[in-house]
């Protein structure tokens, strides 16, 4: 059995030492997400552990019929979504996709997490789906599958939103003088 899975049982059972496994495995790529989602860190620090609590609290309305993965991030993503509501910023954040748009040595910058400033001002004009379904695809590397599960939406519209996005964000750092172009990576595959 996953160790997730396993840590989530015992969890369920009473063994509340075992979250903490949880928290080391999640804490890097939720912080990511959020930091990305809500585009300030000290934002994402707070966010993440309103999520890491509300999780603790809802373990026992956890299903192993998707995975403790999608699970965590669906609700990390609608507690990103309603923080960015309350500020009435929602139109101005995007979600991320697929990988296939991108070069290796782009790979690598996010792998990095180094985001060119070209790059997070394309990213900002998207829709917050958009930059969402980008950012799941991308950085956290979760399949089609697992964002319809995460985005409650079916995996054949989440493949058609990644490439819309995918195209709009090619289309800005095209556009963007100094894109990411004349910083020698590709975005066309």
């Amino acid at each position: 059995m996953d160790p997730i899975e396993t840590a989530v049982q015992g969890i369920k059972k009473g063994n509340y030492q075992l979250y903490e496994t949880i928290i080391q495995n999640f804490q890097q790529p939720l912080f990511r997400y959020c930091c990305h989602m809500l585009g300030n860190t000290y934002e994402a620090e707070d966010a993440l552990q309103d999520v890491f609590i509300k999780a603790y609290e809802k373990m026992d309305s956890y299903s192993e019929s998707i995975s403790f993965s999608a699970w965590l991030y669906k609700m990390t993503y609608h507690h990103c979504v309603n923080l960015l509501r309350r500020k009435k910023l929602i139109q101005f954040l995007p979600f991320l996709d697929d990988t296939k748009m991108i070069e290796n040595s782009f790979e690598k910058k996010l792998e990095d997490r180094e985001l060119s400033e070209p790059l997070n001002m394309g990213l900002k004009r998207l829709s917050m789906q958009e930059r969402s379904i980008l950012i799941l695809k991308i950085l956290e590397e979760k399949s089609y599958e697992e964002l319809s599960t995460i985005l409650n939406v079916k995996s054949a519209t989440i493949r058609k939103k990644y490439e819309r996005a995918r195209k709009k964000l090619r289309h800005y750092l095209q556009n963007e003088k100094g894109g990411m172009e004349n910083e020698g990576y590709a975005v066309n595959r």
